[in-house]
């Protein structure tokens, strides 16, 4: 196994570097704002796909991904894969971890969501089985489990009603996996810029205000001396920046959320 880990050409395909853009399209139009420089980052393949049942993983190293707040594993399964996986609460090098039928309330480890109990906390929770769409992987987040509608017959069998970080209640699939725990990096969402340079090295560019642009470059702008725009806060094309619901009205999940965000 030590051989296997050392082995850099079995740990290479895992990341690959990452090509800029510069917020620019195909034909150098700019796509995305303030978006441009920064350092070079290799970006790495991280395993949310719950692939590999009942093959246990000991955890060889943590790694800092630029590309994301929370703490990435390098794992080691026993068959001979290695893998990325996101850091969970409690887990430590040198540890072991299973994805398996059988729920025991270790964090790091992964269940089908219809093992977990009521009121536990997991993340990388897989919308629909098999897809590889999961909620419930930024740092330092939980999804909560609220309710197991276990009943054959009931209008609601086969899901489990869930609260998100964001306080919306949602149903999801049981049969999808999800891993027990809480990610990592709690404190990441209190972290601050000390300089504008750290913003220059995560590839973010200086923002102008619209207040202080003129009227054909941005709604706020114009008139004499300083002022408050005299509307609400719309972007240069006039949609509106805070309050505006942004999911579409016919949107095919809609019929799974039970209970919007509440801010």
């Amino acid at each position: 196994m030590q051989e296997l880990i050392l082995n850099k050409l079995i740990i290479k395909p895992l990341f690959f570097r990452l090509v800029k853009t510069g917020g620019r399209s195909a034909t150098g139009r700019i796509t995305s704002y303030h978006r441009g420089g920064g350092s070079k980052r290799f970006y790495r393949l991280v395993n949310f796909s719950y692939v590999f049942k009942d093959v246990p993983f000991v955890v060889v190293r943590e790694e800092v991904d630029p590309s994301r707040q929370a703490s990435l594993f390098l794992v080691a399964y026993a068959n001979g894969f290695l893998a990325f996986v996101v850091k969970t609460v409690g887990m430590l090098v040198g540890g072991v971890s299973v994805c398996s039928f059988d729920f025991k309330p270790f964090v790091g480890h992964g269940f089908p969501l219809k093992q977990m109990p009521v009121g536990s906390f997991v993340h990388s929770v897989e919308l629909t089985p098999l897809r590889g769409s999961q909620i419930g992987r930024a740092a330092g987040v939980a999804v909560q489990v609220l309710k197991q509608f276990s009943r054959y017959g009931t209008p609601l069998y086969g899901y489990t009603l869930v609260r998100l970080p964001s306080t919306e209640l949602r149903l999801v699939n049981s049969k999808g996996w999800a891993t027990y725990g809480r990610v990592d990096n709690v404190r990441a969402k209190f972290s601050q810029l000390l300089k504008a340079g750290q913003a220059r090295w995560l590839g973010r560019r200086p923002v102008v205000r619209g207040v202080a642009m003129n009227p054909i470059d941005h709604p706020h702008g114009g008139g004499q001396g300083k002022t408050s725009g005299g509307r609400p806060s719309v972007t240069p094309w006039g949609v509106y920046t805070k309050g505006k619901k942004t999911r579409k009205k016919g949107h095919p999940t809609n019929k799974f959320i039970l209970k919007k965000t509440f801010k």
